[in-house]
């Protein structure tokens, strides 16, 4: 039998656009926090995206209807990471991000 996934985690979902200009770097044009649940990913799917050339340091469950494909970084527990891949979870009401750690 599974166990039931638990959203006991809250992650700070966030949109950074370019900055054009004298500016250099990004702009926090968005921020949303909502609830997940944040796991280590399998070796299975470490080794796929090492493959493409990217890291899957961390994924996270969260409910669909909080997502938005214009976020593009996600902050859990205090940790900064950077949105590699929103896909499919165990079923429709659900999306799994796949994290990489850094900016």
């Amino acid at each position: 039998m599974k166990t039931p996934m638990t959203f006991r985690d809250a992650v700070i979902l966030r949109k950074y656009t370019d900055s054009y200009g004298h500016s250099s770097g990004r702009t926090l044009t968005g921020e949303k926090t909502v609830r997940g649940c944040a796991f280590l990913p399998s070796v299975t799917l470490q080794n796929q995206f090492e493959a493409t050339g990217k890291r899957a340091d961390l994924a996270v469950h969260l409910w669909r209807r909080d997502f938005d494909i214009t976020f593009t970084h996600a902050s859990v527990n205090g940790t900064e990471y950077r949105i590699v891949s929103a896909g499919a979870s165990v079923n429709d009401l659900y999306i799994k991000l796949v994290l990489q750690r850094g900016m």
